[in-house]
């Protein structure tokens, strides 16, 4: 599988530099995965693959808590990180043992895309 890469972001991830793309996912997400990693081994990509809401249960996501988080930490076992823009802006991301990360956001759109 060959991803497109739409747009490209400098993040800062617990004060190191990481490079996110905006690939050609179906709906577009926002993804680090290191090195030259293809798709397939990419622990990131494979996740969003895999990010549903189900099973979640509803009492969870009262309260203002981050869908995505729960994504990331309840179905995906992943760990939930902050990163900061240029602009000093905020945003939460799901980092794998390979060192890849996805959005919390594409996380969450990718779940309501996939019904689920």
């Amino acid at each position: 599988m060959k991803l497109g890469v739409l747009a490209t972001v400098l993040w800062s991830l617990q004060g190191h530099p990481v490079l996110m793309e905006r690939v050609t996912t179906d709906p577009p997400a926002w993804v680090h995965c290191p090195g030259e990693k293809s798709p397939e081994r990419c622990q990131a990509l494979q996740g969003l693959g895999r990010a549903t809401l189900s099973g979640i249960p509803a009492s969870r996501l009262r309260g203002g808590k981050n869908p995505g988080s729960l994504i990331c930490r309840d179905v995906l076992a992943g760990q939930v990180v902050l990163g900061t823009d240029a602009r000093n802006q905020e945003q939460s991301f799901c980092q794998f043992p390979d060192g890849s990360q996805v959005s919390t956001g594409s996380l969450v759109s990718r779940a309501r895309y996939a019904g689920g």
